[in-house]
């Protein structure tokens, strides 16, 4: 098999890695490539140091970034974004100062997902002259701040219990004419109703509404538990019906460990249950965009036939998204050696099966979109065309 071809198909596995924050999986993906005698350029590497990000391991993308400067390939700005992501996640913001002082020192410019993250960082350390001189310094060279470099300042000020701070960079905001999201408005409400400002709160949820957007229920709730600790008078006939709520999402390794204090004690063993089945469906959708990404990468005639349990499967030019093999998805967690074998040849084979090194945390992290629901912008970056 060419070269190239080769190098395509562990580009297209390391792409669904990436996208789904499986770093592990990623890194012997990295180490089979090194075994076959292939040499992963800075494009194979940065999926891994992205996966990590999305992954919020901090340690690992470290550990990754120095491996990749000793097998001799130059960090870009897109290593460097997703390295300084990780360390921003795991509030590693000293490391992160020492990593984006020795990016510019080099001559690696930054782009604005660069930027983004290091106005965050100086968040993080209460520096807020570094943060004013970072969106400065991106509007003196023509990169714009945009919404989601805004969201990142405010959702880090909010999770730093600095309400305020948050609120005065929503009017910078709005000064530079940037108009908020939804995010920028729940995230706001929500901080400034916790913080006993329910009136303030109020009028940010008016002004999403006047603006065709519509706040969560938990910005809602927020309002109404404030005002009615802190005594407030408000219309509450003017916020509208109480917002449905939203589906709940598949938990991440983070997620599940930031929640796992509010797990009804009556109910653990059905949780765990839960859990288990979550990531059992997790697996599924990953191996069948898996397939699906192979099928539309290489050919549009490419079938793949599985005979498992007394069924043949065939999927053919209808196969288009994830839910038309979702109906196999039992037969792909199966046969995933086979999908690798029949896929690659003698390249890979059966030596990426599924095996006890992925727990049902990562396999869970699969099923979660490519946003991150609580700020909406550190997961959705690396999917941008500034990033990759």
């Amino acid at each position: 098999m060419a070269y190239e071809l080769i190098v395509s198909h562990f580009n297209v596995l390391l792409s669904a890695a990436m996208k789904r924050g499986i770093w592990r999986w990623g890194l012997k993906l990295l180490d089979k490539m090194e075994a076959k005698g292939l040499k992963p350029r800075s494009r194979e590497w940065n999926a891994v140091l992205i996966a990590c990000s999305k992954a919020s391991e901090a340690t690992a993308a470290v550990e990754i970034f120095k491996r990749m400067i000793e097998r001799g390939e130059k960090p870009t700005v897109i290593s460097y974004g997703a390295l300084l992501s990780a360390l921003e996640k795991g509030k590693l913001y000293d490391e992160a100062v020492r990593v984006w002082e020795h990016m510019r020192k080099i001559g690696v410019e930054p782009n604005l997902y660069a930027y983004t993250i290091m106005a965050s960082v100086y968040v993080g350390l209460r520096k807020f002259n570094l943060v004013d001189y970072i969106v400065q310094e991106m509007v003196s060279i023509g990169i714009n701040p945009t919404v989601v470099t805004f969201n990142a300042i405010i959702s880090v000020c909010t999770k730093n219990g600095l309400a305020g701070a948050a609120y005065e960079w929503f009017q910078r905001m709005r000064s530079m004419s940037i108009d908020p999201n939804e995010i920028t408005y729940d995230t706001l409400i929500k901080a400034l109703a916790n913080d006993g400002k329910p009136r303030l709160a109020y009028d940010l949820y008016l002004s999403a509404l006047n603006e065709d957007l519509k706040p969560s229920l938990k910005a809602y709730d927020a309002i109404l538990q404030s005002s009615r600790i802190l005594g407030a008078t408000i219309d509450i006939s003017a916020l509208g019906p109480r917002p449905p709520e939203k589906k709940k999402k598949v938990p991440t390794k983070k997620n599940q460990s930031e929640s796992g204090t509010v797990i009804d004690l009556h109910s653990q063993s059905n949780s765990f249950v839960r859990e288990e089945t979550h990531a059992q469906e997790a697996a599924k959708y990953l191996l069948s965009t898996l397939v699906i990404e192979l099928y539309h990468a290489f050919s549009a005639k490419f079938n793949v036939y599985f005979e498992q349990e007394g069924f043949l499967f065939s999927f053919d030019d209808s196969l288009n998204s994830p839910l038309d093999a979702e109906s196999v998805g039992h037969c792909l967690l199966n046969a995933y050696p086979l999908v690798l074998k029949l896929s690659f040849g003698s390249v890979l084979q059966s030596s990426m099966s599924i095996d006890d090194n992925y727990t049902s945390s990562e396999l869970g992290s699969a099923h979660i979109g490519w946003s991150n629901p609580d700020t909406g912008w550190v997961e959705a970056a690396p999917d941008s065309p500034a990033i990759y």
